[in-house]
């Protein structure tokens, strides 16, 4: 019994240093940045907890899109949306989400159709660090450069 104590309190480490290391680092190229260079970009925060949790872009007044694995077990009452701050944890706006809804043929396990769209409680215009995401009007060509953002999460870490 106490050898697979320990063989599991070294593999949990050997786990954990890996899930560090890896979150440590960066997408490759990535780089700091501010909500004025992506003003779209909003956190999605979970009430009960108090934590940022995902995020996602604005797309109209009231619409945000985000990814389908963000919102499973949720319910529109148990989040907030954050726009208009560079911080994931103060300031900007904190909106209430009234709606949820994401594609039909989304599966968790192999996360096709990763999609989702959250309806926000009231409509935020635009302004100096809020604005909507330029959508392409035609499929840009492959190979064609995008832009990722958003907030690391603190991976927890774990203590025997």
């Amino acid at each position: 019994m106490y050898r697979l104590l320990i063989l599991g309190a070294l593999l949990s480490s050997a786990f954990t240093a890996s899930i560090l290391d890896e979150s440590s680092g960066r997408i490759v190229g990535g780089e700091d940045t501010s909500i004025e260079a992506h003003l779209y970009q909003v956190s999605l925060w979970l009430i009960e907890e108090g934590m940022h949790f995902c995020g996602g872009s604005r797309v109209s007044e009231d619409i945000v899109v985000t990814a389908a694995h963000c919102r499973l077990g949720f319910e529109p009452s148990d989040m907030l949306v954050r726009l208009g701050s560079t911080n994931s944890r103060s300031g900007g706006l904190l909106v209430e989400v009234t709606a949820l809804k994401y594609h039909e043929g989304f599966n968790g396990k192999t996360t096709v159709n990763d999609i989702a769209v959250l309806r926000l409680a009231q409509k935020v215009t635009q302004s100096e660090s809020i604005r909507f995401i330029d959508l392409a009007e035609t499929v840009p060509p492959t190979g064609t450069q995008a832009v990722v953002s958003g907030w690391v999460l603190n991976v927890p870490v774990f203590a025997y």
